[in-house]
């Protein structure tokens, strides 16, 4: 078994900065040799991890900072998204249970954390000593 291989990104709590985050995990993704499906859908959860904390514990304020660690292992992907901002008060991932015909029942929100609980392996959220992180993991 090899040693597992870490990389650690920082971008401002800024909207525009979430591209760069995307395109390395995509990037990374294609290292681990993940499926080009599985890759897109690394990519859009880690996207929508950072979003989420841009927009919910920074409350959009380009003030704060988002780091994003990956860490490469034989056989999974771990993505660990992390700030300093506001932290969840009740974690939890949404059973999104509607009818995709009727608009009137479509959510307000959840949609995100609904996806990367259905895509990922394994998802967690650890809020301790001021930092907020969602740890998702990816086997292949």
């Amino acid at each position: 078994m090899t040693e597992p291989r870490s990389i650690s990104l920082k971008i401002n709590s800024r909207l525009d900065c979430v591209e760069l985050i995307g395109k390395a995990v995509s990037s990374i993704c294609a290292l681990a040799s993940l499926s080009e499906v599985d890759a897109y859908q690394a990519e859009l959860c880690v996207v929508e991890a950072a979003t989420n904390a841009i927009k919910h514990a920074y409350r959009k304020m380009p003030a704060g900072e988002i780091e994003v660690k990956l860490t490469l292992f034989s056989s999974k992907i771990v993505f660990e998204v992390s700030d300093t901002g506001e932290e969840f008060e009740r974690f939890s991932i949404p059973d999104l249970s509607f009818d995709p015909n009727t608009v009137e029942q479509l959510p307000d929100g959840g949609m995100g954390l609904h996806i990367i609980d259905k895509v990922m392996d394994e998802v967690n959220y650890i809020s301790k000593n001021g930092s907020n992180t969602l740890r998702m993991v990816k086997s292949y």
